[in-house]
């Protein structure tokens, strides 16, 4: 897994590629938590690269979605891979719990 973040004025934007699962979630949550704590209450994740997205992560999602949400923001998915959209959906996650949306332009315009 990897997550790389380009940070603007008011939201912060992470390109994610590779598996997120158990052996990989303690960075992907340590990343996400660092990006929280320098002050983004806005996020948004590119996960078109992202290969498989179990449980783990999943789990990871909401914990950033309740601290975004508890700075007043909120924390969203821009274009999902096939494999990030079923685990979503087979979670009832799929813009349910967190909003996905197309392409990067319109999350960031959606902060």
């Amino acid at each position: 897994m990897d997550i790389q973040f380009k940070e603007y004025p008011r939201v912060s934007v992470g390109t994610v590629a590779g598996r997120i699962d158990a052996a990989t979630s303690g960075e992907f949550e340590s990343k996400l938590n660092d990006e929280i704590n320098k002050g983004y209450s806005n996020i948004v994740l590119d996960m078109h690269d992202v290969d498989f997205l179990g449980s783990a992560g999943l789990r990871i999602l909401n914990l950033t979605k309740a601290a975004a949400e508890s700075g007043g923001g909120k924390l969203v998915i821009c274009d999902p891979s096939q494999q990030v959209v079923e685990s979503l959906k087979i979670a009832g996650f799929y813009d349910v719990v967190i909003p996905v949306i197309e392409n990067r332009e319109e999350a960031i315009a959606s902060m």
